[in-house]
């Protein structure tokens, strides 16, 4: 541990050596104080290789991300459907006719979007950094200015 160790990185550029690799590598490695050889070609083909490899598991994610969202998304609407049948069912019970049932199903269907995007555009306001709110004004979605 006396010695300090140096460490030097040499950097060749000879055309005429380039299909010889194997060759040009023992040879780098015969002389006293090498110890790795490295080719930028070969790096920078594994770099490639390993980028192409993260990709095809970025696209599984997002595809598996994807699938799990349908199906949550399937399964509320499922439940949501089978809950309004009941609901409607109750209705004619109570003597509503087919044209008041329609009715009220298409009035509670504005409102019901209304609200929505109303949650929406505040989570989105919220979930960004630059968002910023006062008690005299208010952005909305669409970048306009209103007034509680």
């Amino acid at each position: 541990m006396g010695q300090p160790v140096l460490l030097h990185r040499v950097r060749a550029r000879d055309r005429r050596l380039q299909g010889d690799v194997a060759r040009t590598s023992d040879a780098l490695h015969d002389i006293a104080g090498v110890s790795t050889v490295s080719f930028t070609r070969q790096t920078i083909s594994t770099y490639r290789h390993t980028l192409s490899v993260v990709d095809m598991v970025v696209v599984v994610l997002i595809v598996s991300a994807g699938a799990l969202a349908f199906i949550v998304l399937y399964n509320l609407t499922n439940i949501n459907v089978s809950e309004r049948v009941r609901e409607i069912a109750s209705l004619h019970v109570l003597g509503f006719t087919r044209r008041g049932v329609h009715a009220y199903v298409y009035r509670e269907m504005p409102s019901s979007r209304f609200w929505a995007t109303r949650w929406a555009c505040s989570w989105a306001r919220g979930s960004s950094a630059s968002s910023s709110t006062t008690a005299e004004s208010t952005t909305s979605c669409s970048g306009e200015k209103y007034t509680p």
